[in-house]
């Protein structure tokens, strides 16, 4: 039996929501969720040892909640009423991924505690680095852009597609529960603007698809239906 304690602080309750659909897809795992005034504690409990896939998960908070938001922060040309930035956003969440995570998940020891924040806090610094130069060159990219054309172009130079390598990216389901599948495999779909058709467009831009496949138009929203419409021309 493992058991797993994670902390979040109370007001992050979007970052509860996709840790608990992540959890969702681990056999054999109950959770309980107990909240406090300034605390969240999720309380896992698994027949199998899931600390590598709690480390993923701990990981993709990090870089997908934490990074998100100090970007949004930090890049004052972003404009949160406009596809193409949110676009953009996907493809700087993906920008150096595979180091970001490594730094995340290098320190993540088999542990009964993780206190996320704590983990970003003290043991990250590397990252916040990082995240402060790419706000710096989203902004002077962003200067330099004309109009959305330009900006599109730019999240294309950014995801850098390999047509062997990129996957497929196709989204299905109904208009209350929209899934994402890279290939064949269903990805998670994070609450991170509070707009679900700029969260479907990012998460489809995190995984540098080779193209975006819609089941039913009739799903999604106009403004992520041109999106998708005018990113098919570049695949």
């Amino acid at each position: 039996m493992t058991a797993i304690r994670l902390t979040l602080a109370r007001g992050e309750e979007r970052i509860e929501n996709y840790i608990l659909s992540r959890l969702e897809t681990c056999n054999e795992t109950s959770v309980k969720i107990t909240r406090h005034k300034k605390f969240i504690f999720i309380d896992i409990s698994a027949k199998n040892d899931i600390f590598a896939e709690v480390r993923d998960i701990i990981s993709s908070v990090i870089l997908v909640f934490y990074k998100y938001d100090y970007l949004k922060e930090n890049i004052t040309a972003i404009d949160e009423y406009k596809m193409e930035h949110y676009a953009l956003m996907g493809a700087l969440l993906n920008f150096d991924e595979e180091q970001e995570k490594f730094i995340v998940e290098k320190g993540l020891e088999n542990r009964a505690d993780y206190s996320i924040n704590s983990i970003f806090e003290f043991r990250c610094s590397r990252l916040k680095e990082s995240w402060k130069n790419i706000a710096l060159l989203a902004n002077r990219l962003l200067s330099q852009c004309d109009g959305e054309e330009d900006i599109y172009d730019l999240v294309f130079f950014l995801i850098a597609i390999d047509s062997e390598l990129s996957p497929r990216v196709r989204i299905s389901g109904e208009l209350d529960r929209i899934i994402l599948f890279s290939n064949s495999t269903e990805i998670p779909l994070p609450a991170l603007s509070g707009d679900i058709s700029a969260d479907i467009l990012i998460a489809a831009i995190r995984e540098r698809p080779s193209s975006i496949v819609i089941s039913d138009c009739d799903i999604i929203s106009k403004e992520l239906l041109q999106a998708i419409k005018k990113l098919g021309n570049g695949f």
